[in-house]
């Protein structure tokens, strides 16, 4: 966590003399998800028990805007309840942690060969119609990853306007169902078998997308480069907004497309049939650039 997360009103809460003392000595037993909690149920206390009519129903219009967060870690609620200084970026940190640790985790896996499952068996004859399938799913996958990053950062809203929490996650949802499919094309190439003529082709296919994408779990760092940026400059009025771009490149060397060419020109020319003669894809994912835009305003 940053000093700037550390110091926002979402991750304060007031005590006692005696409660402040007993969580500061012992972490293990009052854990942030405890005091989270210990908050949201003051607050239910105050509002249902000393709350007039108008604060009963805006309470309930509260909880049912925040029902769609229910699923996520306590410190997700307390942002979007809260709003802090640029609670839009630190939404759209904590969502991307919390969904896609897990889908990297598996990505990682993967990669290392740290677990097994069974995969199709395929024979010599079909080798390069997996090859064409596989690259055409490589470049089909990519695609919509650029218009997340621009949906991302228009769901932020124009500077010195709220966001859309709803359609940050929403976005944050489909980035973690985009990863997702990466993993699941790791995981094909990684389980299904294949004839030892292909298994070069295999390994050029494991270099391929999955190096590019581990560069996404980059992206909370930079929402964290962003926030201490705020925290520097919050409260100055005289300071210009500050346009931040973190630009995210998928791109393969000449020498793999060349490489990968060349094993499926072998395979195609051991082939007893010969009958696939087409180039399996296009490469033109191999170059996607993908930007986020940030904008920094100042709070007056």
């Amino acid at each position: 966590m940053s000093d700037f997360d550390r110091s926002q009103i979402t991750n304060a809460i007031w005590l006692c003399r005696n409660c402040h003392k007993l969580i500061d000595t012992d972490a293990t037993r009052f854990s942030s998800d405890v005091l989270f909690a210990w908050r949201e149920m003051h607050e239910e206390f105050v509002v249902t028990s000393l709350g007039k009519a108008t604060d009963l129903i805006e309470h309930d219009l509260e909880r049912a805007s925040l029902a769609q967060f229910d699923e996520f870690p306590p410190i997700v609620r307390r942002i979007v309840r809260d709003k802090p200084t640029a609670w839009e970026w630190m939404l759209a940190k904590e969502l991307l942690q919390y969904l896609n640790a897990p889908v990297f985790r598996r990505l990682h896996d993967v990669r290392s060969g740290s677990y097994f499952r069974a995969g199709n068996h395929v024979a010599s004859e079909e080798v390069l119609t997996w090859a064409k399938e596989r690259l055409t799913e490589s470049r089909r996958s990519v695609a919509p990853v650029n218009q997340l990053m621009t949906r991302l950062t228009d769901s932020f809203g124009e500077p010195g306007e709220p966001g859309d929490a709803e359609e940050i996650r929403h976005v944050c949802t489909l980035i973690q169902a985009c990863i997702s499919e990466f993993v699941a094309y790791e995981e094909r190439l990684q389980f299904d078998m294949l004839p030892d003529e292909a298994s070069r082709l295999v390994e050029l296919l494991k270099e391929g997308l999955g190096s590019q994408v581990q560069k996404l779990e980059l992206l909370p760092e930079f929402f964290d480069e962003a926030l201490c940026i705020v925290a520097e400059r919050d409260g100055d009025e005289a300071a210009e907004p500050r346009v931040i771009e973190k630009v995210i490149t998928f791109e393969l060397s000449d020498r793999w497309i060349r490489d990968v060419r060349n094993e499926l020109q072998k395979i195609r020319d051991a082939s007893d049939s010969g009958r696939v003669a087409a180039e399996p894809t296009s490469y033109s994912w191999m170059w996607l650039t993908i930007l986020l835009v940030v904008i920094v305003w100042v709070t007056i």
